[in-house]
């Protein structure tokens, strides 16, 4: 199964059927309280939020980028995990990025941040965070995340 990029998701190459059918429910599995799920990676922190002014006001936004990505984690996950966790999260990543490109702690909050509503009701539940990186992978996220 070949997984999409997020760029399929951000230029509307893929619909939500297509998404479906690409992960669909073989690419999460709940099971012991834990959940994992393979996602495409993030955008970097640096593309996930825009900072605008409004009247006289700078508000750092959800950019157009992050805003899709949102939307594909959550077409992804769609009645395939169980409700958001309500006490302590502990929650695990692993980034296999296809390129020597891009640092581990700019996607973690974007990761976070899509997260919200499907793993958790609020990342301030976020205790406990195992993250890691390789080298030479298809440019997905294997997050997997229990009660703490």
């Amino acid at each position: 199964m070949t997984l999409p990029k997020l760029s399929d998701y951000t230029s509307g190459r893929l619909s939500p059927k297509e998404l479906l059918a690409r992960h669909g429910e073989q690419r999460v599995s709940p099971g012991g309280g834990r959940q994992t799920v393979v996602l495409p990676a993030p955008p970097s922190a640096n593309a996930y939020w825009r900072s605008v002014v409004i009247k006289g006001k700078v508000r750092v936004l959800v950019s157009k980028e992050g805003r899709a990505y949102k939307a594909a984690v959550a077409q992804i996950t769609v009645g395939a995990v169980s409700p958001p966790l309500q006490g302590s999260v502990a929650w695990c990543v692993t980034w296999r990025r296809s390129k020597r490109m891009g640092d581990l702690s700019n996607r973690i909050k974007a990761l976070e941040d899509a997260l919200i509503g499907i793993a958790w009701a609020d990342d301030k539940q976020i205790v406990e965070l195992h993250a890691y990186r390789t080298d030479g992978g298809d440019d997905t996220v294997t997050v997997s995340w229990w009660a703490a």
